[in-house]
């Protein structure tokens, strides 16, 4: 006997699909599609990820570079990256590097501009402060390491630094099936 009007069932929860009626599919619907093998979701990630990447702005884009060299160095096994915990001084180091290759770079620095930068001290107020430390009986202190002079974008190289790490660390573990 023919139905005369068909209305699927609606399923307000998650349903297992090996339990589904004849009417469904038996296999998930992104299975159906011809030359897929993993739903969309996990195919379009990494493209997802680009298209992000382009929406940086220039300056951005141009340290993300520096991160994703720097990374694409220390993917091997047995790397840092890979350590079950990353050690903070390791990473406060490859940061440093990449601070000082942007610093080198005279391109970026053109970028940044001069207004952006941390103002050194100037030549009087280094007389004055070695006239004031030669005064005293004392040896003057020694001077504290030499800190970066933007510190924004230190923190910056960090941040990038971490999530490209952690997006590295997380498509290894699952597409690769390893464990690190």
């Amino acid at each position: 006997m023919e139905r005369p009007f068909y209305r699927p069932r609606i399923l307000y929860a998650p349903y297992p699909f090996h339990m589904m009626q004849e009417e469904y599919s038996q296999s998930p619907s992104y299975m159906s599609w011809p030359m897929m093998q993993y739903p969309p979701t996990v195919v379009d990630e990494d493209s997802e990820i680009e298209f992000w990447k382009e929406m940086y702005p220039d300056k951005m884009k141009k340290i993300q570079n520096y991160v994703e060299e720097t990374c694409d160095k220390l993917d091997y096994d047995g790397s840092a990256m890979y350590d079950e915990c990353p050690d903070k001084v390791t990473l406060y180091r490859i940061s440093t590097m990449i601070y000082d290759m942007l610093m080198d770079d005279e391109e970026f620095q053109m970028e940044i501009g001069e207004d952006e930068m941390e103002p050194e001290m100037d030549d009087e107020m280094e007389e004055s402060l070695e006239s004031s430390q030669l005064k005293g009986k004392r040896p003057p202190k020694p001077r504290p390491p030499k800190k970066p002079h933007n510190p924004w974008l230190k923190d910056i190289i960090d941040v990038l630094l971490f999530e490209e790490m952690h997006r590295r660390r997380w498509g290894r573990k699952n597409y690769r099936g390893r464990n690190w």
